[in-house]
């Protein structure tokens, strides 16, 4: 069976080379506006550090009928020649540098090496500059560098898929910090194995998907903020208000807490999703697609939306797409009506129903500033019969 191996790249092509090769390496690490996007471009053959590149991949080059000497040229290159077995054209490597001038380039001589090694078609090797993936900024490395590379390492099983490839995720190189989110990955996503190195060991050490998996049920209520804190940093008031919660101490006993960072904007605390959590968001938007309904406007709620101006139309059809989110839609749920009301923190109302087929049907859209919203309220309870469906919310 072909391989998938996805690896992180350190620099220890070059922290294990001859003294020449690392004294340039000392060199060019000092050099500043090095632009990384042609070095991990594999395609593009005139990049900074070119003279170092070429230095190095002529020294593994002359190595390369010595497997001993290949393993002990770089950490990633010790375990790769582990999890390769076989010469098979349809394996795949990836490999994922990170956002240094010298990660980069260690990254490209050993993607370009690899390729020729382990004699690997040029379309199956994959070269991805981890932007925010350093170590000099650390709000940077947990707000960028971690969700850029668990949002690529998500990309890369998604091109390889099970059961036509055997899917390993290779952290033997690179910071040691990103190993417990490959870690978390392998031991919770289908049919991904985690294969790791521990520097000039013999000996790879390999960790198959445990019976654990994230409680999504119990995240579920929590979906839609965890959403916005992977866009935005979060005001602790708006995150409290959102989840309906009085206190910091409250948010702690939630099991949203895990999956947040907290930090500091103008003297104010704010929260963002961390690596766990954009980890538990890629699984709960899967849970998520599996539970959408379809969403039905009736005649006079399409009357109202039909009269809105433009800017008002966009933003309630956001909301008429998250009414199909059956979480959604329990989060926003205050009373009973005849018809259900959603009030989803925001000036427009709906009075719905929930069908036995699983769909939607919204009955009426009604604002609290115009008072439509008390009108209806405090009228007669509305019946399903007077609101036969005109068309499907897309």
């Amino acid at each position: 069976m072909p391989v998938c191996v996805i690896s992180t790249v350190g620099t220890s092509i070059f922290s294990q080379a001859n003294k020449d090769i690392q004294e340039r390496w000392r060199e060019f690490e000092k050099l500043t506006e090095v632009d990384l996007d042609p070095i991990c471009n594999l395609k593009i053959k005139d990049f900074k550090g070119r003279d170092l590149y070429h230095m190095t991949l002529e020294v593994l080059r002359a190595q390369s009928n010595d497997i001993a000497a290949v393993r002990r040229a770089s950490a990633e290159l010790n375990s790769l020649s582990r999890i390769i077995e076989d010469e098979d054209t349809n394996h795949r490597l990836t490999f994922l540098a990170t956002d240094t001038s010298d990660g980069a380039l260690a990254a490209r001589i050993v993607a370009d090496f690899s390729a020729e090694f382990f004699k690997i078609p040029a379309d199956q090797v994959k070269l991805y500059r981890i932007k925010g993936l350093q170590v000099r900024d650390g709000r940077s490395f947990r707000r960028d560098g971690v969700r850029n590379l668990i949002a690529k390492i998500f990309d890369a099983l998604d091109e390889a898929k099970s059961p036509t490839y055997d899917r390993v995720l290779n952290p033997t190189g690179g910071f040691k910090s990103a190993v417990p989110y490959l870690t978390v990955i392998g031991m919770t996503e289908e049919n991904v194995r985690v294969s790791y190195i521990f520097e000039r060991s013999e000996e790879l050490i390999s960790l198959k998907k445990l019976p654990i998996q994230l409680d999504l049920d119990q995240l579920l209520p929590f979906y839609q903020v965890i959403q916005k804190a992977e866009q935005e940093f979060v005001p602790e008031a708006e995150m409290l208000k959102a989840l309906r919660l009085n206190s910091r101490e409250d948010l702690i006993n939630r099991p949203i807490w895990p999956l947040l960072d907290q930090d500091t904007d103008n003297d104010k605390v704010v929260y963002s999703i961390n690596g766990l959590g954009v980890i538990a968001l890629r699984y709960l938007r899967e849970k998520e697609k599996l539970k959408r309904s379809n969403v039905y406007l009736s005649k006079a709620a399409y009357d109202t939306y039909s009269k809105l101006d433009s800017t008002q139309q966009t933003h309630v059809g956001k909301l008429l797409k998250q009414m199909g989110n059956k979480n959604w839609r329990d989060n926003q749920k205050s009373e009973v009506h005849g018809a259900i009301i959603a009030k989803p923190h925001d000036d427009f109302r709906f009075f719905f129903f929930e069908k036995e087929d699983g769909s939607v049907l919204i009955a009426e859209i009604v604002r609290h500033s115009d008072r439509s919203y008390e009108r209806l309220r405090e009228g007669p309870k509305l019946k399903l019969e007077d609101y036969p469906r005109l068309m499907m919310w897309e």
